[in-house]
């Protein structure tokens, strides 16, 4: 059995917002440097124009990226209404986008309610799960509307603790849609600016905002549990606001 320390450098290397973070800045750190040259604009705008070419296709594609960013906890979400803007520009971009992230979140409310705790822990890291079960116990209205609404890599954590938590599906669905339309249409600009305005500007604030997003998660980083019982301890219930039905 591997030593406490070691679980815990494990756990900080493969956490599920650690691999988000990396897989968003490494795609941005790519997509830098093809906006910081003129043969890469141009790349960039002959992506577009193929995309725009066979739009039902791009749609079909960008659909199965929302489904594996529901369906994995180590996809970066917001880069999804990014894509979406890039494709179909702001109005439809973003209409795409706040569908498409309002049923996977959802989903994955449903999934949790029904049987939460089963599939958090196939699909989640010891750890993760007990941070989902921790996040029940504290989870507020304002919580899940400023987790749609601000920079944020946590998207599906939210969705499946307000699932396993006592909260009304109708309260969910409220903030979801009203944070996410905000954040969607935003983002929706930024992915049109791509091919339209200073790229390299766009992706500068896109870098930024997933730091801003990472460092907000951190902030609220729940405790670390090491001990085997340590889960059930942390997450006795308690009376929050978001938990009143």
């Amino acid at each position: 059995m591997l030593p406490r320390s070691a679980i815990r450098r494990r756990y900080l290397i493969y956490h599920p917002i650690v691999t988000k973070l990396l897989v968003a800045m490494a795609a941005l750190g790519l997509l830098m440097l093809i906006a910081s040259n003129e043969e890469g604009k141009q790349a960039l705008n002959g992506v577009h124009v193929a995309l725009r070419d066979h739009l039902a296709w791009a749609a079909v594609l960008l659909a199965i990226l929302f489904l594996i960013s529901t369906l994995s906890p180590f996809f970066p979400e917001f880069m999804l209404p990014v894509g979406a803007g890039f494709i179909f520009g702001v109005a439809f971009g973003s209409t795409f986008a706040i569908t498409a992230i309002t049923v996977a979140a959802s989903a994955n409310f449903i999934i949790a309610r029904r049987d939460g705790r089963r599939v958090v822990d196939l699909i989640f890291d010891q750890q993760s799960a007990r941070e989902i079960d921790w996040t029940v116990t504290r989870i507020t209205p304002a919580m899940v509307f400023l987790t749609w609404l601000l920079p944020s890599i946590n998207f599906d954590l939210i969705s499946y603790a307000a699932g396993m938590s006592r909260m009304r599906y109708r309260v969910f669905l409220a903030l979801t849609v009203t944070g996410t339309v905000m954040s969607s249409v935003i983002l929706a600009f930024l992915g049109d600016s791509l091919h339209s305005g200073p790229a390299v500007t766009v992706v500068a604030v896109l870098m930024v905002y997933t730091l801003v997003g990472a460092g907000l998660y951190a902030k609220e980083l729940p405790p670390w549990f090491g001990g085997r019982g340590s889960a059930e301890n942390d997450t006795a219930p308690s009376e929050e606001p978001g938990q009143t039905p």
